[in-house]
Formats: structure tokens, sequence, C-alpha cells
């Protein structure tokens, strides 16, 4: 049964106006349980640990799995995006995510191994990956701090690559650079053309922290399946993870794979 919405207010100083977003509720939550839903507005943040345990518990079934992701996913989207002003939220616009990570609200969980995800400024989800060390470390590295960062060579190049429509748009010591320190590889080139594509200036991370390590990769792998069946289910193209899934030609829904990917 669908439940009703509920309406919850956010106040943001920065902004000096009053954010409002609609928190669908999937079940009862205890009366000591932060999250979403609960009496205390003051409390009406989305605790990330609850619904990565969630997410775990779920893992070995996969209809139980995506209609666990869509609650998350969904929440996650109805609250505002994070910042100093308005901690609450727990989408990180990449330009904040420094920021972000010296901050009380967020500060534990990128400090944890976990799993995290890219989105865009209409919500389609972009990437999902993991980090067995911390997630702070595996974003900065790669996606949001220094010259070659994903996130960094989408905003410098991003006219470039949107009038060329591939990663020709990087010039050419980008992508020798790339050859050399990646044996060829253009996964990361590829990544930083989807942002550019999808509007650089509102690609935001969430992070789902993990303590047990060795309960990541099988997660991340049973997510990629749930993060793109729905985005199929909106409409969506398929997220940049392809290496576990793909279309089924007959009845175009996402199915999963074992090993390469078939071409389709």
């Amino acid at each position: 049964m669908d439940l009703p919405r509920r309406t919850a207010t956010w106040y943001c100083a920065r902004e000096g106006e009053t954010l409002s977003y609609m928190a669908r509720r999937t079940s009862p939550k205890p009366s000591d349980e932060r999250g979403i839903g609960s009496a205390d507005p003051a409390a009406q943040s989305l605790d990330l640990q609850v619904y990565s345990d969630r997410l775990l518990a779920a893992a070995s079934d996969d209809a139980r799995l995506e209609r666990a992701y869509a609650d998350y996913i969904q929440a996650a989207l109805d609250a505002p995006l994070w910042s100093a002003e308005c901690p609450d939220g727990v989408r990180i616009p990449w330009r904040l995510a420094k920021q972000a990570t010296a901050h009380p609200s967020l500060h534990h969980a990128l400090g944890s191994p976990g799993i995290y995800l890219f989105g865009d400024e209409e919500g389609v989800i972009l990437y999902l990956g993991m980090a067995t060390t911390t997630l702070w470390k595996r974003l900065r590295g790669r996606y949001v701090a220094g010259p070659r960062a994903q996130c960094q060579l989408a905003a410098d190049y991003a006219s470039d690559l949107l009038a060329a429509g591939n990663i020709t748009g990087f010039p050419e010591q980008i992508r020798a650079w790339y050859r050399r320190a990646y044996k060829g590889s253009t996964v990361r080139l590829e990544g930083a053309l989807s942002f550019a594509q999808h509007g650089v200036e509102g690609i935001w991370v969430t992070v789902l922290p993990i303590a047990d390590t060795a309960s990541i990769h099988p997660l991340e792998r049973a997510l990629i399946h749930a993060a793109n069946a729905w985005n199929h289910h909106k409409g969506y193209q398929p997220q940049l993870n392809k290496q576990h899934v793909r279309k089924d030609p007959e009845s175009k829904r996402i199915v999963k794979v074992d090993g390469p990917v078939p071409p389709v």
C-alpha cells in the first residue's frame, strides 16, 4: 500500500528561506530511531547508517533490495542538498565535499568505508562505487579534489566535451596522461564526460557507511542491479556501471549477468 507523504520543513540560514521536502515513510519508526519522520524537527535527518543496515539486510533478496534502495534514494532526493547551513541533507554537491568531510554531520560517514552514489540535479543516479578504506579518500582521489579529478575535469572542459559529444573534447595532453596512467583505460574520462553532459555544477554524491568491509563488494554488485532497475523504472538511462548488468532485449528489463556483459 502506498503510504501518505508527510511534509517537513527545513531552514537554511544562508539562503534565508524555508525549504520544504516531502518525506515518504515506508514503515513505522521506533520513537528512539533518528531519521525522516521523527517527531522532533531537530532530529529530522536522514540516518545513513539505518539505510545502510536495511540495504545490507536485503542484499540477498533482489525484490526486497530494490524496494529498500528505492526507499533510500527517494528519501535522499526528498531532502535538501547538504551545506553547512543545511547539514541534514545527505546529497553533497561535489564542490562542497571537502567541507562536508570536516563537518560533524558527515564526518563519520565520509571517514568510514562503504558505498557512494553520484547523481545529477534532476535526480538521475549516474554511478555507484565502493571504498574499502574511507569514502573520503576514494572520493578525494578520483572524483572531487585536484586538477585531474573527474568532476574538476568535467567543469574545466565542459563546453568542449558537450560540443564533441565524446572524450575527444579533452585536450590531447589530458587523454595522453590518462592513457599512460591507466594502461589505456578511458573509464575515468568517460565518467568525467558523463558528469559534464549531466550538468557538472549540479552533480552531487551521497554515501552509505559500512563498517564490515567484507560485505561491501557483494552489496555493491547487488546494488548496481537494483539501481539500474530503479533508473529503468523511472525512464532514466542506465548508470555508468555496466559490468554486472545488461538490458534484456525482449522484456527491456535490467538483468544481472555474471562475468563480462555480452553485447546487446
